[in-house]
């Protein structure tokens, strides 16, 4: 019996608005016929706060919500049938302790559908996501490029930010970070609003 697990990845952000903007997911193959998939959002839309830099009520979507999902990128990944166990035990444990939806993870326990995607891989010794916060970057990796898009790069300047406070730990630094992360959340807010005029120009 053969073991596998393909990355699955949207990286445009508006041809799929029934599905979803954009989205990482896995799927596993273990040589049955339906094959069992992984794939974690906000509970309550992709703009419950989320967007924001806050965190959201998370769900982990079932089979019938992604199987029929298109992709754009795939990557798919040969395991053992012990990483394969290793990676269905992850999940059932990641629903059991269901982390926060943050669109841009702070490390807290929270994340987005790239880093959970990342943990459950992780669970089975793949690193294949490893470094990754966004569809943008996944994509770029698929692809074998490295584009350093806006997004991925930010998300990163963001992470090596919030190491920096943790290590000096001065209300001054914390100040500094905050500062850091109204701007970045004023730009998600814009991006928020073209999404949506979009979205709403569709319906």
């Amino acid at each position: 019996m053969s073991y596998s697990v393909t990355v699955m990845n949207d990286s445009k952000v508006l041809d799929n608005p029934d599905g979803g903007v954009i989205h990482s997911w896995l799927k596993f193959d273990n040589g049955s016929a339906d094959a069992d998939y992984f794939g974690f959002t906000p509970k309550n839309g992709r703009f419950d706060n989320n967007i924001r830099g806050k965190d959201a009520e998370g769900l982990v979507e079932e089979r019938n919500v992604l199987k029929h999902r298109p992709p754009t990128e795939t990557k798919t990944i040969p395991l053992t049938e012990t990483q394969y166990r290793q990676m269905m035990q992850s999940i059932q444990q990641f629903k059991g302790h269901l982390s926060g939806y943050d669109l841009t993870p702070d490390g807290n326990g929270d994340a987005n559908c790239t880093t959970a995607a990342n943990q459950i891989l992780q669970s089975g010794g793949i690193d294949y996501l490893e470094g990754l916060q966004t569809p943008f970057g996944v994509a770029d990796r698929i692809k074998g490029l490295n584009n350093h898009n806006t997004l991925e790069d930010t998300l990163d300047a963001k992470d090596r930010l919030d190491e920096r406070v943790e290590q000096l730990g001065t209300q001054a630094q914390k100040s500094l970070s905050g500062a850091v992360n109204d701007i970045l959340n004023g730009a998600r807010d814009a991006v928020q609003d073209q999404l949506e005029n979009h979205l709403k120009s569709l319906k």
